[in-house]
């Protein structure tokens, strides 16, 4: 960006001069929004799983790094069921999972509402059956 000349002082504005070189571009992407990830990676709840594996520098950062990633490969983890799987501390896995937000090597998941239990389902589903086999499979104990 070239300033204009006889313009009065002002802040200069987030803007790339042509043409557009990588390393600039990402410079100002990181003073634009310098971590985007505080959002997922902040909520204790929040889980995730890996899209693709992560990088070797990545996983030579810490030496349980390719265990919680091994159980992120597997199922969508929360940092402390992580800690608990990989027996590490919660806070190694929340760092680690920053490092994977950061890489694009993650996927949130939603947090789906809890099921009802399917015994207390299942009983529902058995009085609303008054058929002939019904009576049968309930009489022999086969619910």
């Amino acid at each position: 960006m070239v300033p204009r000349h006889g313009a009065a002082a002002t802040p200069p504005s987030p803007a790339l001069a042509r043409p557009i070189y990588a390393e600039e571009l990402v410079e100002l992407l990181n003073q634009i929004a310098p971590s985007a990830v505080t959002g997922h990676a902040a909520q204790s709840g929040a889980r995730a799983s890996l899209s693709r594996w992560p990088s070797q520098a990545t996983l030579q950062c810490h030496p349980a790094h390719v265990r919680l990633a091994a159980a992120l490969a597997r199922s969508a983890q929360s940092a402390e069921s992580l800690g608990v799987l990989g027996q590490v501390d919660a806070e190694v896995c929340r760092a680690f999972l920053r490092l994977l937000d950061e890489e694009g090597a993650l996927v949130w998941a939603r947090e789906e509402p809890i099921p009802a239990p399917r015994a207390a389902a299942a009983a529902d589903a058995r009085q609303h059956k008054q058929g002939l086999l019904s009576r049968i499979r309930r009489r022999l104990g086969l619910f």
